[in-house]
């Protein structure tokens, strides 16, 4: 197996020149399972290593932490790890290792890129909010995906607001809607709702 050395990459470093670390990773993958994304490496030496951290990102920019594993200090002998993404995203989703030692510098792997089916039309749902007088759609990604109202004769609800609450999560303002039942349609999909206050 290719062994992929980690590089630290600490703006104090003098003129920022990535120094190796002595963490040697010989096997670094991800793939897609039923119902997360499962991540796997092997660490052909390790010293200092206090713990690696899991890092996803949408867009190969931003990255936010999605999970910890300890490391196992200092040794010359081979370790398997493994990390379950159980929210993974629909679609393009990059990952990465932080591995940070006892002192606290830090050194990332390479990054690695997966692409994520998507799930049927009816992964998500809606459910009234009487004080914000709003319905809540939620569900995987639901904040990038378009959202439409609609009445029970097919014509679409336009007097509608639409507040991102998380990319999992939208909040449908229907405040000047009167009482009644409509469809939330989205992604293709539809699911009935009621506004009865």
């Amino acid at each position: 197996l290719n062994t992929l050395k980690m590089y630290e990459h600490q703006v104090s470093l003098i003129q920022g020149i990535p120094i190796p670390m002595p963490i040697e990773i010989s096997y670094w993958q991800v793939q897609n399972e039923k119902k997360y994304v499962l991540l796997e490496w092997l660490t052909a030496s390790e010293e200092n290593n206090d713990y690696f951290t899991i890092e996803r990102s949408f867009n190969g920019v931003s990255w936010v932490a999605i999970g910890k594993v300890n490391g196992a200090g200092t040794t010359t002998v081979e370790n398997y790890y493994s990390f379950e993404d159980k929210e993974p995203v629909e679609g393009i989703s990059y990952y990465r290792l932080k591995q940070t030692d006892f002192n606290g510098e830090y050194s990332y792997s390479s990054v690695k890129c997966i692409n994520r089916p998507k799930k049927p039309n009816d992964s998500f749902v809606v459910y009234t909010n009487h004080e914000a007088n709003a319905f809540i759609v939620e569900g995987e990604v639901i904040a990038a995906c378009p959202i439409e109202v609609y009445s029970t004769t097919g014509a679409r609800v336009y007097n509608v607001s639409f507040n991102t609450i998380s990319v999992n999560k939208v909040l449908v303002n229907v405040k000047d809607l009167p009482a009644g039942s409509y469809f939330v349609k989205i992604c293709n999909g539809s699911k009935a709702v009621i506004k009865n206050w």
